[in-house]
């Protein structure tokens, strides 16, 4: 790789020009010297001051994702000149990986006997770890950027608002504005669902702050154990509600003008060395 990118990977990951300088064995100006000539060659400011705050622009951002996946690129291309065969390395989020895993492949890693590695993660963190070159393939249930990664749909799953048998609003067809006055349940930031709800939100005028209460949970068990014993609502896949939904536990709220069914997605960069073998497993997705 450039060492003018690493160098600014390293300002950005550490956000500081004397601790990347430190880590690099490099001296401070000779850090800035980097910076300076990545914005002579680009054309453009990469970072600034306020104060003696460091801030980096837009465009930083990309180069930094730019050098990133190149050296993930990179990486696998030595693998291959040097005959390595590594694990497969595919990332689930907590949704896919507990209720949606397709079975043709968790039957093929089981009876192959295959070398693999799955990590499960929220979307954020996975799309992260896809350009990092940290894993080979996610499945994954969020937003992402269609310029960098090629995708396939493998399943669509539908979203629903979810509440305990004994809420106070089951059996009525309820608005929006009548359910804000109870708390709601989301995951963690990053989240797939909370990006999604969050989004269904900001298209209907309102936020997270506009419940009552926000409680953010970072397991879907939880999640289900805290609304069999509350008044509050989140929302999730069916499938995650299903088995307690069939134990009439827990049930679905019908709330009006809410239809939302969303696609998941089977993710990996673009101009992938492993295209083959990762374009193999999602075939085993569709079996």
């Amino acid at each position: 790789m450039d060492p003018k990118l690493k160098t600014l990977m390293t300002v950005m990951e550490l956000e500081s020009y004397t601790e990347a300088a430190s880590v690099l064995h490099l001296t401070q100006p000779a850090v800035s010297q980097h910076i300076k000539r990545l914005e002579t060659i680009y054309q453009c400011k990469l970072v600034y001051f306020e104060g003696r705050v460091l801030h980096f622009t837009q465009s930083a951002y990309l180069l930094y994702d730019f050098a990133k996946i190149q050296s993930a690129h990179q990486d696998v291309l030595f693998q291959k000149l040097e005959g390595v065969e590594n694990p497969v390395s595919i990332g689930m989020t907590l949704s896919i990986a507990d209720y949606y895993f397709p079975a043709s492949l968790r039957s093929y890693l089981i009876e192959e006997c295959v070398n693999f590695k799955i990590k499960v993660a929220n979307t954020d963190t996975l799309l992260e770890d896809l350009k990092s070159g940290a894993i080979d393939c996610a499945l994954v249930e969020g937003m992402f950027d269609q310029d960098i990664f090629t995708s396939h749909i493998f399943t669509e799953a539908r979203f629903m608002p979810v509440v305990a048998r004994t809420h106070p609003l089951v059996g009525q067809s309820v608005s929006l504005e009548k359910l804000l006055s109870y708390p709601v349940i989301v995951r963690e930031l990053g989240s797939g669902t909370r990006s999604i709800f969050e989004n269904w939100l900001t298209a209907h005028n309102h936020r997270l702050t506009s419940f009552q209460s926000v409680q953010e949970i970072g397991s879907f068990q939880t999640i289900k154990t805290f609304l069999k014993r509350s008044n509050a609502v989140s929302f999730m896949y069916t499938k995650v509600a299903h088995e307690d939904i069939e134990n009439q536990e827990l049930t679905y709220l019908e709330l009006e003008d809410f239809e939302l069914k969303r696609p998941l997605h089977f993710v990996y960069l673009k101009h992938h060395l492993k295209q083959n073998e990762i374009e193999a497993i999602y075939h085993l997705t569709q079996k």
